[in-house]
């Protein structure tokens, strides 16, 4: 009976044998030479024989000395989305394993490699860079790398400085460039991690010397046809720059220097272009993206210059004098002041709004006796650009032309046209104590010359000249006031004269 028992045991063990063997677990991908990016998702596949319902996965960087857990249990469906931890390796294995029979397994046949994947985009050779500005380190990586170290080299990768010893994976540096100039410059980029995992440029980038306008550099107001330096700093591997300029705020550039050495300073004749947005820029002449130009705007002004009274004259009370000026066609009105304190305050001749720039206005002299009086003279659009008469002259109530003069001797006299208001013609007399260059003209209210009755030579005497109330042209000027001009030497003298038909 005993002997019958064990028989039958025996029996259905050896029928369950064949059953037992065909529960098998064979790894397909990766089984060996494979290369995946961590950060990526890859899918792992098996095959299996028998009744296996539950696996376990697991991977190691060691050849199998340790494992790590992919997945501890997962339905046996032949195929599992792996997302690859950040651990390179080129000794990678994958084991799958029966949950229910840990004997039943199996190892990839061979190491594949598990790899960090970075690269870098810019800059990548060719580009300059500006030392002290700003560019933008980009590249492109794995997602399972979390952090990287940025580094440059200035002589094609010999050595490295950091940039930056941390940053987020995130795809972009804004990198301060230093002031390291070289045309051998590459950056390099790092797995935090894992350094193995890295790239660099593939050529050499440049890191070009800083150019820095100094003056103008905004603000200024610089006036037509004065000398101005322009200066910059600029490092003595530049030897020769380019200097332009802009009245339309850099919309265009217009030539000042094309090339000019490296010395800080060029002296400029400011152009007759006036303007309120305008700058400077100065250029490595070998290397135009290396380059400044000024912060904000200056303004180059017209420029006026006080002709008469300049300083010295006498000038009479209740007499009309000239006050003339020179001024560039871009100033459209000017403003005229006169002062009794030598310009500690100022007292408005002409109107408020200014007086059309025609070069003259004709000026009653005020009862406001000094000898310390000057004349300004003022672009109305823009105060700051004016003149001021170089020196005192005297508002004075004393007959001028007889002052000093030695009884019965010729002085310098110019008497009031007879008759005044006049019709047709009209008599103005004066008198000359010495030989020189006589000038007698006629104005009108604006400023304007109308008629010239003298303009030469003369010998000391008395004179008188005729005047038919015409122009210069032959033509009878319309009824109204208009002044003549006595000009001889330093003596000068202005009257009025009204036509009236």
């Amino acid at each position: 009976m005993v002997r019958t028992i064990t028989s039958v045991v025996f029996l259905i063990l050896s029928l369950a044998q064949p059953i037992l063997a065909q529960r098998t677990l064979r790894v397909l991908v990766p089984n060996g030479a494979e290369s995946w990016n961590v950060g990526d998702i890859d899918t792992i596949r098996w095959t299996w024989t028998g009744n296996v319902t539950r696996v376990k996965l697991d991977y190691s960087t060691n050849l199998g000395t340790t494992w790590s857990v992919i997945e501890a249990v997962t339905v046996n469906d032949s195929f599992y989305a792996w997302n690859i931890p950040n651990v390179p390796s080129t000794q990678s294995l994958i084991k799958v394993t029966d949950v229910d029979s840990t004997s039943v397994t199996d190892v990839s046949d061979n190491a594949f490699n598990l790899v960090g994947s970075l690269r870098l985009t810019y800059p990548v050779g060719g580009e300059t860079l500006t030392a002290g500005g700003r560019a933008n380190i980009r590249w492109s990586g794995s997602k399972g790398i979390s952090k990287v170290r940025l580094e440059y080299s200035t002589n094609a990768g010999s050595t490295w400085s950091t940039v930056t010893t941390s940053t987020q994976n995130d795809t972009i540096y804004p990198w301060n460039v230093p002031n390291t100039p070289s045309n051998q410059c590459r950056v390099r980029i790092s797995d935090y991690d894992v350094s193995a995992t890295n790239d660099m440029s593939p050529g050499n980038f440049m890191i070009a010397a800083k150019v820095t306008v100094v003056f103008p550099n905004g603000g200024e107001n610089l006036t037509v046809g004065s000398i101005q330096n322009i200066t910059w700093t600029a490092p003595s591997g530049i030897t020769l720059v380019k200097i332009e300029y802009t009245t339309n705020g850099g919309s265009s550039w217009v030539s000042v220097a094309a090339s000019a050495p490296n010395n800080g300073v060029y002296a400029w004749e400011v152009p007759n272009t006036p303007a309120a947005v305008c700058r400077v820029k100065v250029s490595d002449y070998g290397n135009s993206a290396v380059t400044d130009m000024s912060d904000a705007d200056f303004r180059i002004a017209t420029s006026v210059v006080v002709v008469s009274p300049n300083g010295g004259e006498q000038l009479r009370i209740g007499r009309i004098h000239f006050i003339t000026w020179t001024a560039p066609a871009g100033v459209s009105k000017v403003g005229v002041d006169y002062s009794t304190n030598g310009g500690t305050s100022w007292t408005a001749i002409t109107a408020f709004g200014g007086w059309v720039n025609r070069g003259l206005y004709a000026w009653n002299i005020p009862n406001t006796p000094s000898t310390q009086c000057r004349v300004r003279v003022s672009d109305v659009e823009n105060t700051t650009v004016f003149d001021v008469s170089d020196s005192n002259f005297t508002i004075t109530a004393t007959a001028i032309e007889e002052t000093n003069i030695p009884p019965g001797s010729l002085i310098y006299s110019q008497a009031q046209n007879q008759p005044n208001p006049f019709n047709r013609r009209a008599a103005i007399r004066f008198s000359i104590p010495a030989h020189e260059d006589v000038s007698l003209k006629v104005f009108n209210v604006a400023g304007e010359a109308v008629r010239t009755l003298v303009q030469e030579k003369r010998k000391p005497g008395q004179y008188s000249v005729e005047w038919d109330g015409r122009d210069d042209k032959g033509t009878e000027l319309p009824n109204g006031v208009y002044f003549y001009q006595l000009q001889t030497g330093n003596f000068v003298d202005t009257k009025k004269a009204v036509i009236l038909r």
